[in-house]
């Protein structure tokens, strides 16, 4: 077969594949989720019950208590193998990163504003690791 086609061929198939497991994460990402912890090169911090991330759709919505921080949109995707999810906050700032959803624990690497995406689950220079559990399960 021409190697052209098997390209083709394999990116037609790849990509409905890519889009229906994106979808499958952000039906599993419905709802509200509370700061774990968060850690960067130096040190990890504990989160609190208080820092929540409300996610509708793709709204994502940041709370300190009842008061809402920031809001923004997010955009899911895969790159070089790790699942990436793009923030544009109303604040003007865009963080790029990669997650990883297991059950009711979302762990997410992000970089600072304006810097590479993370390339694993583990900060490096201006990045950061935020983990996440479910508060209020999606479709509740």
């Amino acid at each position: 077969m021409n190697p052209a086609a098997v390209l083709a061929l394999s990116t037609t198939l790849f990509l409905p594949l890519q889009a229906s497991e994106e979808r499958a994460d952000l039906d599993r990402l419905q709802g509200q989720w509370a700061l774990v912890e968060t850690a960067d090169t130096q040190r990890v911090d504990p989160g609190a019950d208080s820092i929540r991330m409300v996610i509708t759709d793709k709204t994502i919505t940041m709370l300190f208590g009842p008061l809402e921080t920031n809001r923004g949109t997010m955009v899911l995707g895969q790159s070089k193998g790790a699942k990436t999810i793009d923030m544009k906050f109303g604040n003007g700032r865009t963080v790029l990163g990669i997650y990883e959803l297991a059950d009711d624990v979302l762990t997410i690497c992000v970089a600072d504003a304006g810097n590479n995406r993370p390339e694993r689950l583990a900060p490096a220079r201006r990045q950061w690791l935020e983990k996440w559990k479910r508060v209020q399960p999606a479709n509740e």
